[in-house]
């Protein structure tokens, strides 16, 4: 149970503010349909949550999890750096 609350709790204050937040309002704000959106939100989030535990699974015995922890740390520094230096933008509208 305590790896459930504080798996929820991480979950829900890194999340905050998060693109899929802003994402439903939007499509909400556009279509007006609250219910279809929920679902289709929360479908995704589920494939995407079980796709990233199967994928921990199968590399639990492959990688230690020092190594899981620097795999993390460059693909956020690889994140970052690719968003200072920008990249071709769409115009949306």
């Amino acid at each position: 149970m305590d790896a459930l609350l504080t798996t929820f709790l991480a979950t829900a204050f890194a999340e905050f503010g998060d693109k899929t937040q802003l994402l439903v309002v939007a499509l909400v704000a556009r279509y007006g349909r609250t219910g279809p959106i929920l679902l289709g939100v929360g479908v995704a989030a589920l494939a995407s949550s079980l796709i990233a535990a199967l994928a921990g699974s199968l590399l639990h015995d492959v990688i230690t999890a020092r190594a899981a922890s620097l795999l993390v740390v460059v693909a956020l520094g690889f994140a970052a750096v690719s968003g200072l230096i920008g990249g071709e933008h769409s115009d949306v509208g």
